[in-house]
C-alpha cells in the first residue's frame, strides 16, 4: 500500500511537471512556435526525466523506509515477545516458589500434627498400660481379699463350731441349759448393780 501512495505521488509530480511544461510551452509559442516547441519539448522531456528520476528516488526511499519500518517492527515484536516470555517465566517462578512454600508449611504442620498424635498415642499407651497394671493389682487384691474372706468364713465356722462345742460342754459341766445360764447371769448382774 505504501508503494501505491509513492507511485501516486510520483504520478502527481509528473502531471504537475507536465502541466508546468505545457504552460511554459504556451508562453514560448507566442514568441516563436518552432523554437519554442523544440525548447518546450526538450524542457518537457527534461522535466519528465527529472520527475521520473525523482519518482524513482521517492519509490526507492519509500521502499527503504518501509523495509526499515518493517525491520524495526519485527525487532520490536521480538523484543516484546522476549519481554513477555521473561515476565511469564518470572511469574511462573514466583508461583512455583509460593507453591513450594505452601507445600513446605503443610508438610511442617502435618509433621507437627503427626508428632502430637504420636505423643498422644504414647501417652494413651502409657495410661492404658498403667490402667492394665492397676486392674491386675485390683484383681490380685480381690483374689487376696476373697481368699482372706474364705479364710475368715472358714475360721468363723470353726469358731462357731468351737463355740457350740464349748457351750455344749459348759451345759454338760454346769448342768444348766443355755437359757438357764443366761437368766442366772442376768440375775447376778442385777443383784450386783
Amino acid at each position: 500500500m505504501d508503494n501505491n501512495i509513492i507511485i501516486v505521488i510520483a504520478a502527481g509530480v509528473a502531471v504537475v511537471a507536465a502541466i508546468i511544461g505545457l504552460l511554459v510551452g504556451r508562453s514560448i509559442t507566442q514568441k516563436s512556435n518552432s523554437e519554442i516547441e523544440a525548447k518546450a519539448e526538450e524542457e518537457v522531456k527534461k522535466k519528465i526525466s527529472e520527475a521520473k528520476a525523482q519518482t524513482d528516488k521517492l519509490v526507492i526511499d519509500a521502499k527503504q523506509q518501509a523495509d526499515k519500518l518493517l525491520a524495526d517492527a519485527q525487532r520490536n515484536a521480538e523484543n516484546v515477545k522476549k519481554d513477555k516470555m521473561l515476565e511469564a517465566k518470572e511469574h511462573f517462578i514466583q508461583l512455583k516458589g509460593k507453591h513450594e512454600i505452601e507445600v513446605a508449611e503443610r508438610i511442617k504442620k502435618a509433621t507437627e500434627k503427626e508428632a502430637q498424635l504420636k505423643a498422644l498415642q504414647t501417652e494413651t499407651n502409657l495410661r492404658t498400660a498403667e490402667i492394665s497394671k492397676k486392674e491386675k493389682e485390683v484383681d490380685v487384691l480381690k483374689d487376696n481379699l476373697n481368699k482372706q474372706l474364705e479364710l475368715v468364713n472358714t475360721k468363723n465356722e470353726q469358731l462357731k463350731k468351737s463355740h457350740d462345742i464349748f457351750v455344749s460342754k459348759l451345759e454338760q459341766i454346769s448342768g444348766l441349759s443355755k437359757d438357764d445360764a443366761k437368766r442366772e447371769l442376768v440375775e447376778s448382774m442385777t443383784k450386783r448393780g
